[in-house]
């Protein structure tokens, strides 16, 4: 579904100030899980569009190499995934904080993203 939206808002999302950012249930480490229209393809798809995850260009990390979790399943620390971004247009400054597990979990399994855009 959400290539299919990607590519419905293509000419919205390849402006000079586009933001996509949510729940993506996505992660390039299920790529083979959904070939075809996998995490990784998404990332490309997004990223000819001029947008980038906040998260992994500010923290040099790799897609599927997340250290912070933003999602825990059945709200159990032991079952954290990173599936919750925010891909901001390239060149717009912003830093992306990942709420804390320790503070969120009784209230939700997903930890919020909070985006400061400069």
């Amino acid at each position: 579904m959400t290539h299919e939206i990607v590519d419905r808002h293509a000419g919205f999302l390849s402006g000079e100030m586009a933001l996509l950012m949510g729940d993506f249930n996505s992660n390039t480490v299920w790529d083979k899980v959904h070939p075809g229209r996998n995490h990784s393809m998404l990332v490309e798809k997004l990223g000819g569009l001029g947008l980038s995850s906040v998260y992994h260009r500010d923290g040099g990390k790799n897609q599927g190499e997340e250290s912070t979790k933003t999602y825990f399943h059945t709200r159990n620390q032991r079952f954290g995934h990173h599936i919750d971004y925010a891909f901001l247009s390239d060149g717009v400054p912003a830093q992306l904080t990942v709420g804390d597990s320790e503070d969120w979990l009784p209230h939700s399994d997903h930890m919020p993203l909070i985006l400061d855009i400069a």
